[in-house]
Order: structure tokens, then C-alpha cells, then sequence
């Protein structure tokens, strides 16, 4: 048993979670059914300091990243190719 809304086409956080896991598994509750959705990802250099307790380092290179695309960086880090979703 889950949320499973239909009708959430926007994720919004204000700051970065803590984990890539996290961060896949909140953003999947926007686009159920096939329909299109957009995630949203704020952050600060303060959010992402590996000081930070508990900030693991790929939830930080998904933030740091500027050269590639971040749907493929987020498929790659748990096995999937971007032709399988």
C-alpha cells in the first residue's frame, strides 16, 4: 500500500534529500499512468557540502552536474538504460 496519486504532474523540493534513492523514489510520484511530469531540484552550496551529516556523494554530483543529462545520470546510478523507461 502507497500514494499513487494520479494527477501530480510537478515534484518541487527545496532542498536536496539526502540520497539518490530518495530523491528517485520521491520524484516518481509525478507522472503516474504515463502521463508527462517535471521535477524541480533547488539547492545551495550550503545544501550540498559534504559536511553536510548524512549527505551521501551521489545525491551531490547529481546537483554538481552541468555537463550531461540528468534523467540519463539518474537511470545509469540504479542500472537502467535510457531506452528501458
Amino acid at each position: 500500500m502507497g500514494f499513487d496519486p494520479e494527477n501530480v504532474t510537478h515534484i518541487i523540493h527545496a532542498c536536496p534529500p539526502r540520497n539518490i534513492t530518495q530523491y528517485f523514489q520521491e520524484i516518481g510520484r509525478a507522472g503516474r499512468r504515463g502521463q508527462p511530469a517535471t521535477t524541480t531540484l533547488y539547492y545551495s552550496s550550503r545544501n550540498i557540502a559534504k559536511t553536510l551529516p548524512g549527505i551521501n556523494d551521489n545525491i551531490i554530483s547529481y546537483c554538481k552536474n552541468e555537463s550531461s543529462c540528468l534523467r540519463n545520470q539518474l537511470l545509469s546510478v540504479f542500472g537502467f538504460q535510457k531506452d528501458t523507461i
